[in-house]
């Protein structure tokens, strides 16, 4: 089942109306708590929900959450040295910057900085470093990563989950599509540029899947779905083979023996993208057909071509051992789940 623009359009638009949803609600919410126990700054909760819930998963959300608290008890500290020093309140403020900053670059916690430059000004404006003060700041900052985390723990996870499947029925369709035109483009040197446009189109397709599964795979915790993004990238790398196949099309000789058998055993592979069985015969296929090749490049004196057929033999068998490795790769209970969406029998290494 193919994905049409206009339906992956609309998923991406659900996505950014819950995070615009939770954003809103998150920082309402926590801006009506922190009024309403006496905070001073109150709408700086809501702030700081905001800032936080820009993390899109659950795992992101969790690292910043422990990040801003940490990085909370430096901006403290920064604060009580340096702004009693310094009376001019603009130096003092800029000189918070350049020790905070530098921190957080070292640390790798650039996504803190806007929460501590929040914390920081009502130190500065208050001059206030007492405990009822530094509670009260912390205070405010537990409310707003608090709601951003209860909010980022409700994430579309069976959306997500169901489009990828819709991702991988597309995927595999533009990769049967392409197969076949690179196995056009070794017969027929007229169709090897004129039908090129198909391999960007996958290309930019596995890139958006890749984003999504990542994404996906940072937002569960069901490990028998730990396997999306290594399937995406798996076929990535099966594409760059393709793409590299198409650049040395022209430079085979076409309508050969050698060259039929090098073809035959690409166009097996279109029906091999959506078999899901142990691939070790497939595998083992080529092997047979590369001896076959080297058997028969003795009957010739085209070294040059008979090397490239090689060459191209040895890329497909790569296209294979991609897909085998990968399904090596999974446990029992990926591999279930890899499986069921195709309905088909229980791999049997």
């Amino acid at each position: 089942m193919k994905i049409n623009h206009s339906s992956s359009e609309f998923h991406k638009l659900r996505i950014n109306l819950i995070s615009a949803v939770k954003i809103w609600l998150g920082s309402a919410l926590a801006i009506f708590i922190a009024a309403g126990i006496g905070l001073p700054n109150p709408a700086s909760a809501g702030t700081i929900t905001l800032l936080t819930l820009i993390a899109q998963t659950r795992k992101d959300t969790v690292q910043l959450i422990l990040r801003r608290l940490v990085s909370f008890v430096l901006t403290v500290l920064i604060c009580w040295l340096v702004f009693p020093l310094i009376t001019e309140m603009y130096l003092a403020y800029a000189l918070f910057l350049i020790i905070i900053v530098f921190l957080m670059e070292v640390l790798g916690w650039q996504a803190t900085l806007s929460v501590n430059a929040v914390i920081a000004a009502h130190f500065l404006l208050n001059k206030d470093f007492s405990v009822l003060f530094v509670s009260q700041q912390l205070a405010l900052l537990i409310i707003g990563i608090t709601i951003a985390l209860v909010l980022n723990l409700i994430q579309p996870d069976l959306t997500e989950r169901e489009h990828l499947k819709l991702k991988i029925d597309q995927v595999e369709k533009e990769l049967q599509e392409v197969i076949s035109e690179v196995a056009d483009s070794l017969l027929s040197e007229e169709k090897a540029h004129t039908r090129r446009r198909k391999l960007p189109e996958l290309h930019k397709d596995l890139l958006d899947s890749i984003n999504t599964a990542s994404r996906y795979q940072k937002n569960t915790y069901r490990k028998e779905d730990q396997w999306f993004l290594n399937y995406f990238e798996m076929r990535m790398a099966q594409c760059l083979l393709l793409e590299e196949l198409y650049s040395h099309a022209g430079d085979v000789c076409r309508q050969t023996k050698a060259g039929n058998m090098v073809v035959s055993y690409m166009v097996s592979l279109i029906d091999f993208i959506t078999e899901h069985d142990q691939p070790v015969l497939k595998y083992e296929e080529g092997q047979k057909i590369r001896r076959e090749l080297i058997e028969s490049f003795s009957e010739t004196d085209n070294f040059e071509n008979d090397s490239m057929l090689l060459f191209v033999m040895l890329d497909l068998q790569k296209f294979v051992e991609l897909k085998k490795r990968f399904i090596e790769s999974l446990s029992k209970s990926q591999l279930e789940s890899y499986q069921q969406r195709t309905n088909l029998l229980k791999f049997k290494p």
